[in-house]
């Protein structure tokens, strides 16, 4: 079921809301065949050349990103320009078939409530400094 929030009257009740697309029941899909996506809130967006590729999608915000996945979903804060949050209630998975590159220009946090903190290398070395 589809629902579209829009206004058919000169008078506009709502002006904070340009455009609302809700999905009640069932799934939303936006696909595209050979393309890519640019979703840009906050202000225009253009992508150059190198940025989106075929089969790409490309999320810019003026301010910051919240993910999140719950079964009641809430959004993270994100107070600060430029914060990008990600909050699950259960785990959060990122894999990749090469590098995993992190860095900062202060500090990295690394905090473990109630487990352990592991640190694996099957086939090489762990460097500290």
């Amino acid at each position: 079921m589809l629902h579209r929030q829009s206004q058919t009257n000169a008078l506009i009740l709502n002006r904070t809301v340009g455009y609302s697309l809700t999905v009640a029941l069932g799934s939303m899909n936006l696909s595209t065949i050979a393309g890519s996506a640019l979703i840009a809130i906050g202000g225009l967006a253009f992508p150059d050349e190198d940025s989106l590729k075929p089969g790409s999608l490309d999320i810019k915000a003026m301010t910051s990103v919240g993910i999140s996945a719950a079964e009641v979903p809430e959004l993270p804060s994100a107070p600060s320009a430029g914060d990008i949050n990600i909050r699950s209630l259960t785990k959060v998975d990122i894999e990749a078939t090469t590098d995993v590159n992190i860095k900062a220009k202060k500090d990295i946090n690394v905090e473990a409530d109630t487990g352990d903190i592991s640190i694996l290398a099957t086939a090489g070395k762990i460097y500290l400094n």
